[in-house]
């Protein structure tokens, strides 16, 4: 059995918390424009969210590009995690949703576009924290928009390969397949 790319795998996750502290830098902009009192629990988020990123990506930049199946379900796996993680980050240091599990379950909801929440009044919350819950909503929208795509596109292949089955050969022959 080959060795796991751990490289490959770190390498991603820096790449993906490079993308989550970026993001983060959107809701510092909103929450210095509204002058909502968070702007420097944001910024210093999304410089330890971008910081970790860059060293992770940094200390593996010379990884193999390969990406085998058990390196792809780790790198989903722990992606859900390290973008939780992160992104939970702004929640505590504004103390806008206090303790962890309140905030990894506020971050998970945007993520997910579950659209559950832990705040009882939403209209407390300050400005760049509320932009920054948005954007884990929307960067959870763009995920599942791209996942539909990447099947319809990706799996036509194997829509017309199992359609070329099921008109040609005899459905003992395509029970025979499918065990």
């Amino acid at each position: 059995m080959p060795r796991l790319n751990f490289k490959i795998i770190l390498y991603i996750m820096g790449l993906l918390l490079l993308c989550n502290g970026g993001f983060m830098l959107l809701s510092v902009i909103v929450s210095w424009y509204y002058n909502d009192g968070v702007t420097l629990e944001l910024f210093s988020s999304s410089l330890l969210t971008l910081i970790i990123g860059t060293l992770l990506m940094f200390t593996t930049r010379n990884h193999s590009k390969r990406i085998d199946k058990r390196e792809g379900y780790i790198i989903v796996t722990f992606g859900w995690i390290f973008m939780a993680l992160s992104g939970m980050i702004p929640y505590l240091l504004s103390e806008a949703i206090p303790g962890f599990t309140n905030a990894f379950f506020e971050t998970m909801s945007g993520y997910t576009t579950t659209g559950s929440t832990v705040l009882s009044d939403i209209e407390i919350v300050p400005k760049g924290v509320l932009f920054w819950r948005s954007l884990t909503h929307w960067i959870g929208g763009m995920h599942r928009a791209f996942c539909v795509a990447q099947m319809v596109v990706i799996n036509f292949k194997g829509l017309y390969e199992w359609m070329l089955i099921l008109s040609i050969k005899s459905w003992q022959e395509l029970l025979q397949v499918t065990k």
